[in-house]
């Protein structure tokens, strides 16, 4: 895997501050994401990609620590999305819970519609992953051909 982006490139193609991403990786969230590059990090696209859906799944409810467990477990997968650049849609589908720590009480990768959800479940909450490849990758285009951030 290259890993060529900068940070700066990164919470911009992620829509994460880079200040946010500096915490989450004193605070232990990143390892595994992105590779030690004299005093900094450098990252790839699929690093980029699981900063933006983690991110994302913890701007919208769900813990942190969790958001990047989601994202670990589902590596393969969002590595896949990204190879093929958001082409074919990805979803994951949350049964939300309020009275469950994490705030929710399953996943599954099936559209919001396919999922029979239990009548005391609250709420349900889908997010298209290949949506946002398509927008990590469309801001690393940007970056790329203005020459920002490079």
């Amino acid at each position: 895997m290259v890993r060529d982006l900068s940070p700066p490139a990164v919470a911009y193609a992620s829509g994460c501050d880079a200040n946010t991403i500096r915490d989450w990786r004193s605070k232990g969230f990143l390892d595994g994401i992105g590779e030690r590059q004299g005093k900094g990090h450098l990252y790839s696209v699929d690093d980029a990609v699981q900063i933006a859906v983690a991110g994302f799944l913890s701007r919208h409810g769900i813990l942190l620590r969790d958001a990047f467990a989601i994202v670990g477990e589902r590596a393969a997968q969002i590595g896949e999305i990204i190879k093929s650049r958001g082409i074919t849609d990805y979803v994951l589908t949350f049964a939300l819970n309020p009275d469950l720590s994490g705030g929710y009480q399953s996943i599954s990768g099936a559209p919001i519609a396919a999922v029979h959800l239990d009548k005391d479940i609250p709420g349900a909450m889908q997010i298209n992953v290949s949506q946002i490849v398509r927008s990590v990758n469309a801001r690393l285009h940007a970056c790329e051909h203005t020459g920002v951030l490079s």
